[in-house]
């Protein structure tokens, strides 16, 4: 059975990911306009190297983060994209 997440549970995990920005091992990818193509380098990128996290549905500019406002569709599609 999946374990469900509350909000508060994992409200501590996102402020740190949003605080550290991109880095050597965390990745945002704006999703918007589709499942992003440029997934597959940072995914092949972060596999020769000691890993990471790529985290869609955000976009990074000039420092700044800006959240894309996925669907639950969108998300479902782009897991069987992965997938």
């Amino acid at each position: 059975m999946k374990k469900r997440y509350r909000y508060d549970d994992l409200r501590s995990f996102f402020e740190q990911l949003l605080q550290d920005k991109e880095s050597g091992d965390i990745e945002f990818k704006s999703a918007a306009g589709g499942f992003p193509k440029s997934f597959w380098e940072t995914y092949s990128s972060f596999a020769n190297t000691n890993g990471g996290t790529i985290i869609f549905g955000i976009k990074e500019k000039d420092g700044d983060l800006f959240f894309d406002g996925l669907t639950l569709e969108q998300i479902k599609k782009y897991k069987r994209d992965f997938l």
